[in-house]
């Protein structure tokens, strides 16, 4: 027996004595190395839906209510609002407490390694082409916090972290705090402070303020080992003293038990848990630039930034900026929500932004025209939807264009065997990419069809920030 499969037993014995664990006789821990998942779960024997596969006591999740850290860091964690810090803390206390941790067992079969797009090197960084996650990888960011926040307490509590000068340096500090951040990103969950409470305003609906949005983080033992897909077959509940995982659909003897992380893009997926899946694929998106279309609309108009920025801004009433740098268009295609099975059935489709669409009626269109689209005759209405269509696709061109590779090479890299690893991964959220900027290219052309040009829409000022 292996080193990796005595942990995982450990583990296993380490969680069923804990107080309130349960854990099915039907299923067990699976070695999914040679698929690059690490650990999985998987069914012994088929398990009928709405079945209890283990039930996890909140006493035995890792968090700054069950650490003694908090307690014995008050003046730090009285003034801590950041769930996500708290928690980094804690595991950083906990890893160097060793066999003195409760969780040593749960410690020993947490990663090391990740392939999080943090831990990416440039040249690996670079197959991503224009992917535009590579703008929100953080580590500059994490670095700064570590170095301002983290470093700083442990230096500062020596007789609570042990890691010593002598044995930890600040750069040594630094990567295990990149190691419990990664940690955390790709498997803890989000704690409902009191599943059983409702925040009730006074004319009785419920009220979703910063406060109580900013949940709790922890790491809950085996939960955090299934694997995720867009499809799934179970979810974990959460109770007042215990957090269960039932199963949402019979699952078949040998098939994974696997969970939900959401709709994600591969590109997010990706940066966040290191992996994709063909499932989400229909989750993929593009961010368009808005002063990318600015820009050629002035050429199109022969306008300057600021005779385009005050026509909008009396169209709008002052709801869309142009000055803003960083607002883009989110392109994605429009998909149902997952349904209580764990299954999607539902085919994706792909319209245009409307954002987009409504901002080049409002760019191209004279500032009359701009305060009413709505009546404009159905002539002016077809040609002004022909000159929409034809800036959106060379936006949608540009786009494209700024990838490297065509989709015909990126899906022959891929047909090539030898292409595994973080670069096939690369490639995959690349190429789905570019597939959607040519579904969006096609849309786009066929608002320059005149028996397909459709009315303009009130004006929208609703666009997505760039994380």
């Amino acid at each position: 027996m292996d080193a990796f499969t005595q942990q995982s037993q450990a583990f296993i014995a380490w969680l069923s004595s804990c107080p309130g664990a349960a854990i099915h006789p039907d299923i067990s821990v699976a070695d999914f190395r040679a698929r690059g998942a690490g650990r999985g779960v998987v069914a012994l024997q088929d398990i009928p839906a709405d079945t209890d596969l283990f039930t996890i006591p909140r006493s035995s999740v890792i968090s700054t209510a069950t650490s003694d850290l908090p307690s014995r860091l008050p003046e730090v964690f009285g003034d801590l609002d950041d769930p996500w810090l708290g928690l980094i803390l804690v595991l950083l206390y906990e890893h160097a407490r060793g066999q003195q941790s409760p969780w040593s067992a749960y410690f020993d079969i947490l990663p090391s390694t990740f392939d999080t797009l943090m831990y990416w090197s440039d040249a690996e960084l670079d197959e991503l082409q224009a992917s535009d996650v590579r703008s929100k990888i953080g580590k500059t960011s994490a670095d700064a916090l570590f170095n301002s926040t983290v470093i700083p307490i442990i230096r500062k509590n020596p007789d609570v972290f042990d890691m010593p000068s002598s044995t930890h340096t600040p750069n040594q500090i630094l990567q295990l705090a990149h190691r419990m951040g990664s940690t955390i990103m790709a498997y803890a969950f989000d704690l409902e402070k009191d599943p059983d409470a409702h925040h009730v305003d006074e004319d009785g609906y419920e009220t979703e303020d910063e406060e109580y949005a900013a949940l709790p983080k922890g790491m809950v033992p085996l939960a955090d080992m299934l694997n995720a897909d867009a499809e799934f077959n179970a979810h974990l509940f959460q109770g007042a003293t215990s957090l269960t995982m039932k199963s949402l659909r019979p699952i078949s003897k040998g098939e994974e038990i696997l969970n939900d992380y959401g709709p994600l893009p591969r590109s997010d997926l990706l940066r966040r848990y290191g992996y994709v899946t063909p499932k989400y694929t229909r989750y993929d998106v593009v961010e368009l630039p808005q002063k990318d279309l600015v820009h050629l609309c002035q050429n199109v108009t022969n306008s300057t930034v600021e005779e385009l920025a005050a026509k909008v801004h009396a169209a709008t009433h002052g709801e869309v900026d142009l000055t803003e740098e960083e607002e883009t268009f989110l392109l994605e295609r429009e998909s149902e929500d997952t349904n209580d099975m764990g299954t999607n059935p539902s085919t994706p489709t792909l319209k245009l932004p409307d954002e987009a669409v409504t901002l080049t009626q409002l760019l191209l269109a004279s500032e009359d025209e701009g305060r009413h689209l709505k009546k404009l005759e159905p002539a002016r209405k077809a040609e002004l939807n022909l000159q929409v269509g034809r800036v959106l696709e060379q936006l949608l061109t540009n786009k494209s264009a700024a990838y490297a590779t065509s989709t015909a090479e990126d899906r022959a890299y891929l047909q090539d065997s030898t292409v595994q690893g973080r670069r096939r991964m690369a490639i995959e959220v690349r190429l789905g990419e570019k597939v959607l900027l040519q579904e969006a290219i096609d849309l786009a052309r066929q608002m320059q069809q005149p028996t397909n040009g459709h009315a303009a829409d009130e004006p929208a000022s609703k666009k997505r920030r760039t994380d």
